[in-house]
């Protein structure tokens, strides 16, 4: 498992927004986030090993805030077109 990663959340529950953060493990931070709701929804839409992984957060966040409306780590955009802008930033990192 590779430790070090920038990741794109969703929840269904607000689909038009993704949440982009980093992890030494993705998936037990997605455990912690779905602790806080009853419904389980939230889902981890994609993950990108990085070697510097707040250099990379911090890329895929000047990406995004650029065009898309922030609060905190959460930008109001399709999850798809999230990954497809950030994805080659990535593989830099």
């Amino acid at each position: 498992v590779y430790k070090r990663q920038v990741y794109i959340i969703t929840n269904e529950a607000w689909p038009e927004w993704v949440k982009v953060g980093m992890a030494d493990d993705p998936e037990k931070r997605l455990s912690g986030y779905q602790t806080s709701s009853p419904m389980r929804d939230y889902a981890l839409f994609e993950a990108y090993n990085v070697g510097d992984r707040r250099g990379a957060e911090k890329a895929a966040h000047d990406i995004l805030k650029g065009t898309y409306t922030k609060k905190g780590e959460w930008f109001k955009c399709n999850p798809a077109v999230a990954d497809v802008l950030i994805r080659g930033t990535m593989s830099e990192y």
